[in-house]
């Protein structure tokens, strides 16, 4: 609505009355002066109700960000973080190395940040995060990022609940949920250098079956004094400690004399100082002095 009328008074009734001292007032001139101060009050009254209820209060959505003097925008429209080679409006708001600027000069920004198209309003770097303040619950999930992350912060003490003696880790760099390892038997961990090297563990009995050794693998060599060498189809007895214990069966025909007859049911070598008594077909004898 356009602003009230101007009241402009057009007739003097104090001249009239030094003139006409004894005539009553000109009542068409009475009538058009106060006609010109109606117009001018209804107007008023008209603009009034505009910004104003009843009450005295002012209108509802009768003030908007135009009415606001610049240094009380702030809060009305959402400050932006500074950026190179942006379009900056007049009284914008801006943060820039937590500091929040009004900005008094539209213009768009070159490569570095002018401090003089700005006003300071409130400076935030002296706000810090209180210590134990960030909890679990505080964190949203992949939130925290390596790069969010100081070197050396995340500390043992820092993972919570988590067990210590444990490496943390994932399978893929960029997904998958977090793995863990126990440093425990077998692994050490140098926490000089970080390394992490582990010892073998002692093989369980009966763990290496045929398919895991490459042929030509087990050596005289590579066998233990004292280890008996089964179900080679010959028994080498050429280690200090080597023993034979029971019947020697070669197929289950025979002892092993490499003899050809398979009819044999068996066969064994008896050394004694006693003299050769019983026996079966195949069986050889040798007697010592006593």
């Amino acid at each position: 609505m356009a602003q009230p009328t101007q009241y402009d008074r057009q007739y003097s009734f104090s001249t009239w009355q030094s003139q006409h001292p004894s005539d009553p007032l000109p009542g068409d001139q009475v009538d058009a002066e106060l006609n010109a101060v109606k117009a001018t009050t209804d107007e008023i009254i008209a603009n009034l109700g505009e910004i104003q209820n009843d009450d005295g209060s002012l209108a509802n959505q009768s003030v908007g960000a135009d009415q606001l003097k610049p240094e009380l925008i702030i809060g009305v429209a959402p400050a932006v973080a500074w950026a190179p080679d942006t379009a900056f409006s007049l009284n914008q708001s801006v943060f820039y190395d937590l500091i929040l600027y009004r900005c008094i000069e539209a213009h768009t920004s070159t490569s570095s940040f002018d401090s003089s198209k700005f006003v300071e309003l409130a400076d935030l770097t002296s706000i810090v995060t209180p210590d134990g303040s960030i909890t679990a619950e505080k964190l949203a999930s992949g939130s925290v990022t390596a790069i969010k992350v100081m070197d050396g912060a995340i500390t043992p003490a820092k993972t919570g609940g988590f067990p210590g003696s444990r490496i943390l880790g994932r399978f893929s760099s960029s997904a998958g949920g977090i793995q863990s390892i126990s440093v425990g038997s077998g692994l050490t961990l140098n926490s000089a250098t970080g390394a992490l090297s582990a010892s073998a563990p002692p093989l369980a009995d009966g763990s290496v079956v045929t398919a895991k050794l490459a042929d030509g693998a087990v050596t005289s060599d590579k066998l233990a004094d004292g280890a008996a060498a089964v179900n080679l189809g010959y028994t080498a007895l050429n280690k200090a400690g080597d023993t034979i214990n029971g019947i020697l069966v070669r197929d289950g025909h025979g002892a092993h004399l490499w003899h050809d007859d398979v009819s044999l049911a068996s066969g064994k070598i008896t050394v004694s100082t006693s003299s050769p008594s019983g026996g079966a077909d195949g069986d050889i004898w040798f007697q010592v002095d006593s």
